[in-house]
């Protein structure tokens, strides 16, 4: 039997933490996971969504081992405008790997382009910014701030996908 490790959001000030694994992930102009669709809460072009603050949750580890190469990279499906684009942090670059309450203003922590392919190997860190340590049942990666920057040319109904990818030992 598979491991269960899902995706979560956390958010507010107390961070409040939502399994967002089976579900979308919409960008917006509210620090909220349960936002329904991108015109519930507009970003408006020229300006920044609020951060997502994710990270990968190890459910029930089943009968595997452990679970290890976390990654995240997004599809260009149809990010509409010369610069929007979808920044996050990387392993590198998040030295604290703490929480902090999400962000409209220009992300302090997510500020690298997020891959358009998946990567070769982990860009996402486990413990102390470790690429190559494991997650067991109960555990947590670290977190993967990710923001949504629109150009003031960008129009709305832009879309994307996110794709999360780990590799289970048995």
């Amino acid at each position: 039997m598979a491991a269960d490790v899902n995706i979560v959001e956390s958010n507010g000030a107390g961070e409040t933490e939502t399994d967002i694994t089976s579900g979308n992930l919409n960008m917006g102009s509210g620090d909220y996971a349960s936002i329904t669709s991108s015109a519930t809460l507009p970003i408006a072009a020229g300006a920044n969504g609020y951060e997502k603050w994710l990270r990968f949750k190890v459910e029930d580890i089943s009968t595997s081992d452990h679970i290890k190469t976390l990654k995240v990279w997004m599809s260009t499906d149809s990010l509409t405008g010369s610069d929007a684009m979808l920044v996050y942090a990387t392993e590198s670059s998040y030295a604290s790997k703490a929480y902090a309450q999400p962000v409209a203003t220009d992300s302090t922590v997510a500020t690298y382009a997020i891959p358009t392919s998946e990567p070769t190997g982990a860009n996402v860190g486990i413990g102390a910014g470790v690429l190559t340590a494991t997650l067991g049942d109960g555990e947590y990666s670290n977190y993967i701030p990710i923001q949504l920057q629109v150009a003031a040319d960008t129009t709305t109904g832009g879309s994307f996908t996110l794709s999360f990818k780990y590799e289970e030992v048995a």
